[in-house]
């Protein structure tokens, strides 16, 4: 099309040359006569330059760039090539709804806040649990299990535990060492009637009913040895009974505190393994209730042992099981004093 509209004008002007020629050679006889300057000039006319320069540059429908125009106005017009390009790029933008990116932008919308139900809700509602969202959280049982721990509602995991914490450092009566605490109150001068009410009433009644004191349960002895000291104490028969009640007395003394004393570890090995940090206080206090136990018996066969040796006239005998009668309370007592201190 634009190579046939240039060839136009050069045609017509071809065109033009050979007919002016055949007029001239007809009218000069000759058809191959040469042509002369004004035959060309004739021939090359205002006229003919102007209808070649027309074909040139002539209206929109013969156009020879036209073609070229249409592929332009294509490209910049309505329903241009690139027309998908562009509604890819609407659909990033923010056009339509349902542009290539609506599964991203559904992602992106779940993880910002966008509406309910987003590809991270599972995530987004554990977050929740975990820092405080609606009850029932999937962390529910370990706050529970620190709540009990740091004092949350009664009835705790931890409610066993702290209970016998509770029974340690002073909580409410009847905690799992009431009966420890008894003891120990019964021996650093607690309410009357504690567990070794008997034991203090033999240790009264050695100390005191020699010296007066009435109703000790050695009152029957001293008064069988106030009855004959002025006799023959070697060999009087009186003195065999006295040295077998005695030996008697002994072997019960040492039995009661072998019972109590196995007892007192006992309580204090189960606590000490439910409550592991209980060891130091829990191990100091039966250490000290054995301790007493063993005194009080020391003091008791010490004592039996220093009137027998008086029933058989051995005064020396005497004296030395009431010298080891005071070192044993002097000892054992540092011992105590140092274990409550501690």
């Amino acid at each position: 099309m634009l190579f046939k509209s240039l060839l136009s004008p050069i045609k017509s002007i071809t065109s033009s040359l050979v007919d002016s020629s055949t007029s001239t050679s007809h009218v000069g006889g000759s058809i191959l006569a040469p042509l002369s300057l004004s035959t060309i000039t004739n021939i090359v006319s205002t006229n003919t330059v102007t209808h070649t320069v027309n074909n040139l540059t002539g209206g929109a429908a013969n156009n020879p760039i036209s073609s070229i125009t249409s592929i332009l106005g294509n490209v910049t017009g309505s329903s241009s090539p690139i027309s998908t390009v562009t509604n890819i790029l609407g659909g990033v933008t923010g056009g339509a709804s349902g542009h290539p990116l609506g599964a991203v932008t559904g992602v992106i919308g779940g993880i910002t806040g966008g509406t309910e139900g987003g590809p991270l809700g599972s995530v987004t509602g554990i977050i929740g649990g975990i820092t405080g969202g609606t009850n029932g959280g999937p962390l529910g049982t370990v706050t529970g299990i620190i709540g009990g721990i740091t004092g949350g509602a009664e009835g705790g995991p931890l409610g066993a535990v702290t209970g016998i914490i509770g029974g340690i450092t002073g909580g409410a009566n009847g905690g799992p060492l009431g009966t420890v605490t008894g003891i120990i109150g019964g021996i650093t001068g607690g309410a009357e009637g504690g567990p070794l009410g008997a034991v203090t009433g033999i240790i009264g009644g050695i100390t005191g009913g020699i010296g007066g004191g009435e109703g000790g349960p050695l009152g029957a002895v001293t008064g069988i040895i106030g009855g004959i000291t002025g006799g023959d104490l070697g060999n009087n028969p009186v003195t065999g009974a006295i040295q077998t009640g005695i030996d008697v007395l002994q072997g019960v003394e040492s039995l009661k505190t072998q019972i109590i004393n196995t007892g007192i570890d006992t309580v204090a090995g189960t606590i000490i393994s439910a409550v592991h940090q209980s060891e130091h206080p829990i191990g100091d206090l039966a250490h000290l209730g054995t301790l007493t136990f063993e005194t009080s018996r020391d003091t008791v066969n010490g004592t039996l042992e220093a009137i027998s040796d008086l029933a058989g006239a051995d005064l020396g005998g005497a004296a030395g099981s009431l010298t080891g009668v005071v070192g044993t309370l002097i000892n054992n007592g540092s011992t105590a004093s140092g274990l409550v201190q501690h």
